[in-house]
């Protein structure tokens, strides 16, 4: 992992936090030091996970994309080949 990558997932995280401690604020009228402490532990405990997750859907898109350019490279070779053979 690079230093950029880092400072990615501690801003998306912090992010993350800042958010749902916005909506929280929301729909309750009121806020204590106790829950708003307890929140950001519960953030803390779980941001590798959140990050592992943005990271995996990332991996998943990649090899979407990758899987749909190797097939149209399949299609092209076979039509080439289909070329090849009729010129003969």
């Amino acid at each position: 992992m690079t230093g950029k990558d880092s400072v990615i997932e501690g801003i998306t995280s912090n992010f993350i936090s800042i958010i749902t401690i916005g909506f929280y604020q929301y729909y309750n009228d009121e806020i204590n030091v106790s829950s708003l402490l307890m929140g950001l532990s519960l953030f803390e405990g779980l941001k590798h996970s959140l990050n592992k997750l943005s990271r995996t859907y990332t991996n998943f898109i990649e090899m979407i994309t990758s899987l749909e350019k190797i097939e149209v490279f399949i299609v092209l070779i076979k039509l080439f080949r289909n070329m090849l053979i009729k010129m003969t």
